[in-house]
């Protein structure tokens, strides 16, 4: 003979599927977090470094360029490497609001979201 589940076993039954399906929609949901922010800072890594090619062929190419009107190529090295010395200077100098303050601020975004 089956004996019928009592009140009391059902809705301890259901409350156990409820926290089984509670924990799978919170590993979901940190799964969803986690892929996001691991989106986000790949995609940032790799326009950094398309980036940081294109900087790299332009000064090149600058400083060939400075070179070729001054007479000397080393020269329009120098200037194009003291022109980036003097804006590491300035991000050096402000740092702070113009570089941590804004990524800190996206990736936050990307975890709280």
């Amino acid at each position: 003979m089956e004996d019928k589940p009592t009140a009391v076993e059902e809705l301890f039954d259901s409350l156990k599927e409820y926290g089984e399906a509670r924990v799978q929609l919170l590993k979901l949901i940190a799964i969803n977090k986690v892929s996001g922010f691991a989106s986000t800072v790949v995609s940032m890594i790799i326009l950094i470094m398309i980036l940081f090619t294109i900087i790299f062929c332009v000064s090149i190419g600058a400083a060939l360029l400075i070179g070729n009107m001054i007479g000397e190529a080393y020269y329009g090295f120098f200037i194009v490497a003291g022109f980036y010395l003097i804006i590491g200077l300035i991000l050096f100098s402000v740092r702070s609001s113009v570089l941590r303050e804004p990524v800190s601020n996206k990736l936050i975004s990307e975890l709280v979201d």
